[in-house]
Formats: C-alpha cells, sequence, structure tokens
C-alpha cells in the first residue's frame, strides 16, 4: 500500500513540475511511465505464472501475495499512465476550442 501511495505521489509531483516546460515533454514522460508500468506487469506476469520466481518465502500464500503486489504495482502504473494521457488530451483539445473561440 505504501508503494502505490508513493507511486502517486511521486506522479503527480513530476506532473506538477514538468508542467510549465510544455505539453510533449509530459507527452514523453506519459510513454516512460506506459512502458516501464508494462514491462513491470509484463516480466512479472510471466516469471510469477510461469514457476521461475524463485520460492523463498516461508509460505504459499506469502509467495502469491509478493506475486501479486509486483503485478498489482504494474498494472496502477498503467493506468496512471492512462489516465495522464487522456488529461493532457483533454487539455490539449481545451484548450485548442479555446483558442477558437477567442479568434471568432
Amino acid at each position: 500500500m505504501l508503494i502505490l501511495i508513493v507511486l502517486i505521489f511521486l506522479h503527480y509531483k513530476i506532473i506538477f513540475h514538468f508542467q510549465k516546460l510544455g505539453n510533449k515533454l509530459i507527452f514523453l514522460y506519459y510513454i516512460l511511465f506506459f512502458v516501464l508500468g508494462f514491462g513491470v506487469f509484463a516480466i512479472t506476469y510471466i516469471l510469477a505464472y510461469s514457476g521461475a520466481l524463485p520460492n523463498h518465502y516461508n509460505s504459499e500464500f506469502e509467495s502469491k501475495r509478493m506475486n501479486d503486489l509486483a503485478l498489482f504495482c504494474g498494472l496502477v502504473s498503467m493506468i496512471l499512465c492512462v489516465t495522464g494521457f487522456f488529461t493532457l488530451l483533454f487539455k490539449h483539445l481545451f484548450f485548442r476550442s479555446k483558442n477558437k473561440i477567442k479568434s471568432v
């Protein structure tokens, strides 16, 4: 749970920091965030369900919980990225429609 809170905090901290630099840099950040999230999700999914992850935990339940936590972190980062894409898209469309209204 702490990882999720830190991930969300860093996501919005970086967005507000880069917001003054322009939409293209934020777009590149979202692409990087998506690739990292998808990588974590895909690699952990493949390793967890193929049995390749070492089972050095005390019980089968604890091992499954760690695998599920890694999958959850990957999914959360991808969800944050997709919501960021939509936020950036709506911001861009709203800005464009606002400029059209002023020019007419």
